[in-house]
């Protein structure tokens, strides 16, 4: 009687392990694929800026070709997005955005001498801002911290695919990055500063400042189309109080939109 009653705790005992197993099996499978909708955002947003974004002023399919330089940066643009995934997605381990981080910076030493110095240290500037973004000490998830990786970010990615195709930068190209920069300022500030009414404020300060500066380009159906989503977003989803893991696959999924929208403004 005994080894039956000792059989039968050990095979309940069996039971909730294997049932306890599965349960954490499937918790894993939920946050995994619970991952990958904002992962792929944020590759999508990122690049799509970067590389999209950088047509207006030439063809970057044949940079591909006449370059092989050019798919290092790729390598680079796409290390940064997923480092600041990894940076930014609720319960990511920070090891990882770490990893990712140093591994951005091994592409630009690669091709540091043939870019302009001040593009290279530029770009590397972002890959340190990401990894120092991991130590709390420095408030960088702050108002500050969203304008500078704003710029860099607006700036220097697209600069650097310029400098690929024409060994110069001129004003003029300089001064159409100004609207990209403001698009990462308007989308990441929600991210940076996930709470409270400054948030909104500042959100629609850049959202303004965006929009009365692509007015003084061609005002078409992309100028609008672009408007709705600025309106939007900062209406609905900024002005809500969303969970922070729906953050990135919102607010990248509206500032890919938008840099959609504001390409096709820019290109006519």
């Amino acid at each position: 009687m005994m080894d039956s009653k000792n059989l039968k705790k050990n095979l309940a005992h069996t039971d909730a392990a294997a049932s306890s197993s599965m349960i954490s099996a499937s918790v894993r499978n939920s946050r995994f694929k619970g991952r990958i909708f904002p992962l792929l955002m944020t590759l999508l947003a990122f690049n799509t800026a970067w590389w999209h974004y950088s047509d207006i002023n030439q063809n970057v399919s044949q940079l591909f070709v006449k370059n092989g330089t050019t798919w290092l940066l790729l390598f680079y643009t796409v290390l940064i997005a997923l480092a600041f995934f990894a940076s930014f997605s609720q319960n990511s381990f920070r090891f990882s955005g770490v990893v990712l981080t140093i591994l951005s910076g091994l592409p630009i030493l690669f091709i540091g001498n043939r870019l302009d110095s001040h593009i290279s240290e530029l770009l590397l500037l972002i890959s340190a801002f990401l990894l120092l973004l991991q130590i709390h000490a420095f408030n960088l998830k702050s108002v500050y911290g969203m304008l500078a990786f704003s710029f860099m970010a607006g700036a220097a990615v697209p600069t650097a695919i310029f400098c690929l195709q024409n060994g110069h930068v001129n004003r003029a190209f300089l001064y159409s990055l100004i609207p990209l920069s403001m698009t990462f300022a308007f989308f990441l500030t929600p991210i940076f500063i996930p709470k409270g009414l400054f948030k909104s404020v500042l959100s629609m300060l850049i959202g303004l400042a965006l929009i009365i500066y692509t007015l003084t380009e061609a005002v078409n159906v992309w100028f609008f189309l672009n408007l709705l989503v600025l309106l939007l977003t900062w209406a609905i989803f900024i002005n809500l109080k969303l969970k922070a893991k729906y953050h990135l696959s919102i607010y990248l999924t509206m500032m890919f939109l938008s840099i959609l929208f504001l390409t096709a403004q820019m290109s006519l």
